[in-house]
C-alpha cells in the first residue's frame, strides 16, 4: 500500500465517521423530541436565540428575579409549618426525586448513548417551554403574585394563607424549571463546547494527516529517484567496464600476433649461420613482414620500455574517458536513498499516530456526556498526540 492509498484511507474514514455521527445525532433527537413532547409546541413561544444579546441579558436577569421571588415565598411558605411538617415535606420530596431517578436511570439503560443524548437536549427544551409557559401565566394573573386579594372591608379573604400558598406552589414549579433550564443550558453548552472542541480537533487531525502524507510522497518520490540515478550508475560502470574490456583485449590480441612473429623472427636470426640452409633467410624476412604488418593494428602508445602491453593504462585512460560523459559513482546515490527511505520510514510511524489521535477523539466524542473526565481524557490525549505529531515532523524535516 502506498503513501497516498494511506493518505486517502485516513481522509474516507474520518469523512465517514463524522457523517454518520452527525446523521444519527439528528434522527435521535428528533425521534426523541417528538416522545418526549407528545404534542406541538406553543405557537407564541419565541426561541431565544432570536433575540439580541441585550434582550437576552434582561430576560437572563428576569429569570433569575423570578427565581429568587420563587425561592422567597418556598421559604415564606415553609416557615408557617411546623417542624414536623418541614421533615415530611423534605422526606417527600426526596423520595419523590429518588423515585424519578430511579424511573428515569431506567428508562435510560434501555436507550442508547445517542439516545440519551437526545432525550437529555428533548428535556432541555422542554423545561425551557415550561419556564416560558409559567412566565406567561403569572404575568396574566399578576393579582396571584401578592397573594389574595383584598375583600370589602379592606382585610384579606378568609381563604388569603390559602390562597398564598397556592401561587406559591407556581413559584416553586418556575423556579425548579427556571433552574432546570438554566443547568440545563450550561450542560448543553459545556457538550456543544465540547463537541466543537473535539471537531476541531478532527480537522486538524485531517489536516495534519494530509501535510504528512504529502510528505511521504515527496520523500519517497525522492527516494525513488535516488534509487533509480544509481541503478543507472550501475548500469553506466559495468556497460564501461565491458566496452574498456573488450577494445583492450582486441588490442591485447594483435599486440600478441605482433610478439609472436617478431619472435620468430629474432629466433631465426640467432639460429641462422653458414650451416643454414638457403631458405633460412627468407623465412624471417617473411616472419619480419607479418610482424611490422601487425604493428599499425594496436595502440602502441601503450608498449612499454620492456616491449610489454600497459593494459592497466588503456582500462584507466578508457574509464576517465566515460567517467566526463556518464555517472560511474553508484555509492553517493544509494546513501542518498537509504536515507529517504529511513525518513519516509518515520513519516509513515507519523502517519500511524495521526491514524490513532483519529480514532482517540472520535472515542472521545462518542462517549456519553456523563463520562466528563474520561471525555476529556480521550480528547487531550489525541491532542497530545497531534502536537507531537507536528513536532516530529518539523525535526524529522529539519534533521
Amino acid at each position: 500500500m502506498t503513501p497516498f492509498d494511506l493518505l486517502l484511507l485516513l481522509v474516507v474514514i474520518s469523512l465517514s465517521s463524522i457523517f454518520v455521527d452527525r446523521r444519527w445525532q439528528t434522527r435521535r433527537a428528533r425521534k426523541a423530541q417528538a416522545a418526549a413532547q407528545g404534542s406541538p409546541g406553543e405557537a407564541g413561544a419565541v426561541p431565544s436565540r432570536r433575540l439580541s444579546w441585550r434582550e437576552r441579558r434582561a430576560l437572563k436577569k428576569a429569570e433569575k428575579e423570578a427565581a429568587r421571588k420563587a425561592a422567597e415565598e418556598k421559604a415564606a411558605v415553609r416557615k408557617r409549618l411546623s417542624w414536623r411538617e418541614r421533615r415530611a415535606l423534605k422526606k417527600a420530596e426526596k423520595e419523590a426525586a429518588r423515585k424519578a431517578a430511579e424511573e428515569k436511570a431506567a428508562v435510560r439503560k434501555r436507550l442508547s448513548w445517542r439516545e440519551r443524548r437526545a432525550l437529555k437536549k428533548a428535556e432541555k427544551e422542554a423545561a425551557r417551554k415550561a419556564v416560558e409557559e409559567a412566565r406567561k401565566k403569572r404575568s396574566a394573573r399578576p393579582g396571584e403574585e401578592n397573594g389574595a386579594l383584598p375583600g370589602p372591608d379592606g382585610a384579606q379573604d378568609n381563604d388569603g394563607q390559602d390562597a398564598q400558598s397556592l401561587t406559591a406552589q407556581p413559584g416553586e414549579q418556575i423556579g425548579q424549571a427556571e433552574a432546570a433550564a438554566e443547568g440545563g443550558a450550561e450542560d448543553e453548552e459545556g457538550v456543544d463546547n465540547f463537541g466543537a472542541v473535539v471537531a476541531i480537533l478532527i480537522a486538524l487531525v485531517t489536516l495534519a494527516g494530509a501535510w504528512v502524507g504529502w510528505g511521504i510522497g515527496a520523500v519517497y518520490g525522492g527516494a525513488s529517484g535516488e534509487q533509480s540515478a544509481g541503478l543507472n550508475a550501475v548500469l553506466n560502470v559495468e556497460s564501461t567496464l565491458t566496452n574498456s574490456s573488450v577494445a583492450l583485449y582486441k588490442e591485447y590480441r594483435v599486440f600478441t600476433e605482433y610478439t609472436r612473429y617478431q619472435t620468430l623472427a629474432d629466433l631465426q636470426a640467432q639460429s641462422g649461420g653458414a650451416d643454414a640452409p638457403s631458405s633460412l633467410p627468407a623465412r624471417k624476412t617473411d616472419d619480419a613482414d607479418l610482424a611490422a604488418v601487425q604493428l599499425p593494428f594496436f595502440l602502441t602508445r601503450y608498449l612499454t620500455r620492456e616491449g610489454d602491453y600497459d593494459r592497466h593504462r588503456q582500462l584507466g585512460e578508457a574509464w576517465a574517458e566515460a567517467a566526463q560523459r556518464l555517472d560511474l559513482q553508484p555509492g553517493p546515490h544509494f546513501a542518498v536513498a537509504d536515507d529517504w527511505q529511513k525518513t519516509t520510514e518515520w513519516m509513515v510511524a507519523l502517519f500511524i499516530l495521526l491514524a490513532l489521535a483519529l480514532l482517540v477523539l472520535t472515542f472521545a466524542e462518542a462517549l456519553d456526556a456523563r463520562r466528563r473526565l474520561l471525555r476529556y481524557v480521550a480528547a487531550a490525549f489525541g491532542a497530545l498526540l497531534l502536537i507531537l505529531t507536528v513536532i516530529a515532523k518539523f525535526w524529522i524535516e529539519g534533521g
